[in-house]
């Protein structure tokens, strides 16, 4: 793991991040691919959902999700099949999950300290779907927005240390194009085990 910067986990910054910004409602591509191979039958628990757009995407699709954050994002879009919590990643634990739960990450694990990335990998439970930055990865959007940029090995290492059994693990670019940023990103599916 290389830190880029000390990270600013609070809901101030992100609260005056969501208000500064305009952003889509489009899905991520990211939940796209997730939607599709994921069992219809899970509730989607999206972690550090923002404005909600991949949490109002899967509950189109028929999944009921429970979208949780450090705040509300402004805009964000309320759907029967979607329930917003407001929570404090260090508090992980204070959501009990339920057997057909499947935990969705995208753009958290770059975002957040270790020790909250810790309690989270301890606290999930079934399969895990996460979208975050890699190693290598130049930010030329929102340079100043701290990160953490994990390298492969160390990452594994991490989820191999939570008995997590790694199903799809890589990185590419062209999965999260934003203007005229392309970041290269991880996309993991993985399943804890025992």
């Amino acid at each position: 793991m290389i830190k880029h910067l000390y990270l600013m986990n609070s809901a101030e910054f992100w609260k005056q991040f969501y208000e500064s910004h305009e952003l889509t409602l489009e899905p991520s591509g990211f939940a796209e691919y997730v939607a599709e191979i994921a069992p219809k039958a899970s509730r989607i628990i999206d972690l550090g959902c923002g404005n909600g757009r991949d949490s109002l995407f899967f509950a189109n699709r028929g999944f009921k999700v429970l979208a949780l954050d450090q705040v509300q994002a402004p805009g964000f879009v309320h759907h029967d099949n979607v329930e917003f919590k407001i929570l404090d990643f260090r508090y992980i634990n204070d959501i009990v999950l339920s057997k057909n739960d499947l935990i969705y990450a995208r753009f958290l694990f770059h975002a957040i300290p270790d020790e909250v990335l810790h309690s989270i990998l301890n606290w999930a439970r079934g399969k895990l779907f996460a979208e975050f930055r890699a190693f290598g990865d130049v930010p030329t959007i929102y340079p100043d927005h701290e990160r953490v940029f994990w390298k492969a090995e160390s990452f594994l290492e991490l989820l191999e240390k939570y008995n997590f059994k790694v199903i799809k693990f890589d990185a590419a670019k062209n999965r999260a194009v934003y203007l005229n940023e392309d970041p290269l990103v991880f996309r993991l599916e993985a399943e804890r085990v025992g």
